[in-house]
Order: structure tokens, then C-alpha cells, then sequence
């Protein structure tokens, strides 16, 4: 049996082309134009687990990240690839994804070889679920890591010694390299806050509109950092505090 993969999008545009490009390349695909309707089929009988899913942020009635985290509530998805298709590319949307449990996020317009190859790199070596949900049994997928680094575009054709130099540069004073630790220590701070408060309060309204509020916070810091070391400089920056946490 192949790998199945769920799309959740209200553009029956992309969920066609998704439908056509994922079946061309092998896989089995069942699509839904919002988190609520696809939500319901994975509890009846005849849901199959899926291997990955693609999911729209801009849903109506619930949005892409709530549909993320409802799933990863679910035991028997625990291994279920999650992979995010917006419109939005922010970097606290990026953020956001990232912490509530996306393995990949990728923007529209997209090419379908670009998202066949994410696809790939997210499952990897994983052997088709083969069972419905209500079935116990373990799915022999394994998670991988996708360091938000990768999530984080920046010049490829920076080497590592221009990198460094505007470290230097950066840092020109001792205040400045107060300021930046300090902006950094806070948004690693507001991070674990939002990373604690997936598992420390109940799901809903109350667990988004915490979250949300700390990712706005993270924004805020970040647009300072800007302002001291610039916006590629505190890319990097944000990227590689996240990274280390």
C-alpha cells in the first residue's frame, strides 16, 4: 500500500493540483476544504492514519494551527508528518509552526517539485501506516529534526568569513553586545514560555491566544535586534538562539 497523505486547504484549486501531483508521484491522498471536516473523518472507522499532512493555515472555522495541535493530540497520529502551506511567510508564522509540531513549512506559490521534494525529505525511509485509526499498532516512521535554520531563508552565498566579520562589526562596542544578549536571552525566555504552555494549559482559545502573544513578543524583540545589528545579522541571530534551546 503506498504512503497517505491528507491535504487541508479551502482553495479546491490547490487541493486538485495537490491531488494530481501526489497521486502522479505515487501516493495515496484524501483532501478537505477545512480543519473541521477533516478533524471529523479522522474519528470515524473508516479513517486511515495518514504518513503526512498538508495543511493551509487561512482555514475557515479553525485555523491551520489549531488543526495542527488537535492532531498532535491524537496518540495514534504521534507519528504523522506535518507540513504547513501558506500564504504567510512571516517569520512568526514560521515560528509558530515550528512550535506547534510542523516538520516543514513552505509558502504559495509553490512549485510541485519543491513540495514533492519536502514531502520526501519529511518522511523519509517511513513504511506506509497500512491501518485505520481505530487498529492499535505503531506506525515504524521514525521523527526527524528539521532545524529552523533551514525554515530561515538567508544568502546560501554567505561564507563563513563574512559571517563572522559582521559579527565583529556588530559587536563594536560593549554595550551593543549587552544589548544583544540581552534581547536574545529574552527571546529564548519567550520561547520556552510558549513551548511550556503547550503542555501547561488546557487546549483552545486560551493555549492560541498565549501562544500568540508570545510569538508577538519574540516579533517585537527581533525588530529591535534589527535595529542593532541588522535585519540579516538578526535573522541569524533569532535562528541560532532558537536552535540552541
Amino acid at each position: 500500500m503506498a504512503l497517505f497523505v491528507m491535504v487541508i486547504d479551502d482553495s479546491p484549486v490547490i487541493r486538485k493540483i495537490l491531488d494530481i501531483c501526489l497521486r502522479r508521484a505515487g501516493y495515496d491522498t484524501r483532501s478537505f476544504p477545512d480543519g473541521v471536516e477533516a478533524l471529523c473523518w479522522l474519528n470515524t472507522t473508516e479513517a486511515r492514519v495518514p504518513d503526512l499532512v498538508i495543511v493551509d493555515l487561512g482555514l475557515p472555522r479553525l485555523d491551520g494551527y489549531r488543526v495542527i495541535q488537535q492532531i498532535k493530540t491524537r496518540p495514534a497520529l504521534e507519528r504523522t508528518r506535518l507540513v504547513i502551506l501558506s500564504q504567510r511567510d512571516g517569520l512568526l508564522d514560521r515560528l509558530k509552526g515550528r512550535l506547534v509540531g510542523a516538520h516543514a513549512y513552505l509558502t504559495k506559490p509553490f512549485k510541485t517539485d519543491q513540495l514533492l521534494a519536502v514531502i520526501r525529505a519529511s518522511l523519509g525511509a517511513a513504511v506506509p501506516s497500512n491501518r485505520l485509526l481505530g487498529n492499535n499498532g505503531t506506525c515504524a516512521s521514525q521523527w526527524e529534526s528539521f532545524p529552523l535554520a533551514r525554515m530561515v531563508s538567508w544568502s546560501a552565498s554567505q561564507t563563513v568569513s563574512k559571517i563572522l566579520e559582521g559579527w565583529n562589526l556588530c559587536m563594536d562596542t560593549p554595550e551593543k553586545h549587552s544589548d544583544v544578549a540581552r534581547l536574545r536571552k529574552r527571546i529564548a525566555q519567550e520561547y520556552e514560555a510558549a513551548t511550556r504552555g503547550l503542555t501547561g494549559l488546557a487546549s483552545g482559545t486560551a493555549r492560541h491566544s498565549f501562544i500568540t502573544r508570545r510569538m508577538e513578543q519574540i516579533g517585537t524583540y527581533h525588530e529591535t535586534l534589527k535595529q542593532l545589528v541588522g535585519e540579516q545579522e538578526a535573522t541569524r541571530m533569532l535562528a541560532e538562539t532558537l536552535e540552541a534551546l
